[in-house]
């Protein structure tokens, strides 16, 4: 196929965007991209990162190419398409997915980012005095 008309093909396509959630917030995680790719890349971000949530969205302009990895398909089943709220499962919105409990914390990526977190916290003491002193 010559490249003009895989540009041309790409451009008919609509564009999605990752969106991670991170302290309570869902943050754009990437540029715009085909589905496939957004999925895999949403899964693979989701699965290296303490984010536990990700949704894909259609956003404006034009996907960039490159190539899926099929990683989604390999981390599907690490992911769930409901929220529990009060013991009941209820669904989430189209495209949105959160990784299970149980595959959480399973890389030594997010155990690694736990502790550089935990570093960086700068926690108030108390000294016999009552004079406080930061660490």
């Amino acid at each position: 196929m010559p490249q003009n008309k895989k540009r041309i093909e790409l451009l008919r396509k609509r564009a999605f965007a990752v969106f991670l959630k991170r302290q309570g917030k869902f943050r754009q995680a990437s540029e715009p991209l085909t589905k496939e790719a957004a999925l895999d890349i949403g899964a693979e971000m989701t699965a290296r990162s303490l984010a536990a949530t990700f949704k894909v969205r259609p956003v404006g302009g034009a996907p960039r190419a490159i190539k899926t990895s099929g990683e989604f398909a390999k981390f599907k089943p690490l992911f769930r398409e409901y929220r529990i709220k009060q013991g009941r499962k209820l669904k989430l919105p189209d495209l949105t997915y959160i990784q299970k409990r149980v595959t959480r914390l399973g890389r030594r990526s997010e155990v690694r980012e736990i502790q550089t977190l935990r570093r960086a916290r700068v926690v108030p003491r108390r000294n016999k005095k009552g004079l406080m002193w930061f660490r």
